[in-house]
């Protein structure tokens, strides 16, 4: 069994930091991952830790994409009328919820380098 810590091995103070700066930054359950994933890499090693994360983040996933309501005829009428129109929406919403996810993360990474 791998030993957890010991006394002189130091974590770069520059995690503590952006450990605690991403907990106002991050979602909740996205915050409480990488605390996982950091507390499985010291325990067990790098590859587990990141098999452990990636299992989580599939799992939450899968879970909260079974939360979005699905379109369907009865919301929105004939389908075939309203196609066109709808997809600009959708690709327009869309748009701009990646963008605003891309520009935290980018704003995430820069505070570690």
């Amino acid at each position: 069994m791998p030993i957890l810590w010991h006394p002189s091995w130091e974590a770069p103070p520059d995690i503590w930091e952006w450990l605690h700066d991403s907990c106002f930054k991050l979602p909740k359950t996205d915050y409480v991952l990488i605390l996982v994933i950091l507390v499985v890499i010291a325990s067990l090693g790098f590859m587990e830790g990141i098999s452990t994360g990636l299992v989580i983040a599939v799992v939450l996933f899968v879970v909260n994409s079974g939360r979005v309501h699905h379109l369907s005829n009865e919301n929105f009428g004939t389908m075939e009328k309203n196609e066109p129109e709808l997809a600009f929406i959708l690709y327009k919403h869309m748009t701009q919820i990646l963008s605003e996810r891309l520009r935290k993360t980018n704003n995430i990474i820069q505070d570690l380098i």
